[in-house]
């Protein structure tokens, strides 16, 4: 992956918003994406609890 091409994921449904990536690499992203779901959740939730 590029820092040129990024994809938007929405963190519940997983769905991707938008994305400049390839398709192979929007399958890495994903697959990257779901087995950190929740480690990201987690940072998301600490972010917005302390604002």
């Amino acid at each position: 992956m590029y820092a040129e091409r990024w994809a938007k994921i929405e963190l519940k449904s997983q769905n991707i918003v938008y994305s400049t990536l390839k398709p192979n690499e929007i399958n890495r992203c994903l697959k990257i994406f779901q087995e950190n779901s929740a480690f990201f959740e987690e940072k998301w939730n600490e972010w917005f609890s302390n604002g």
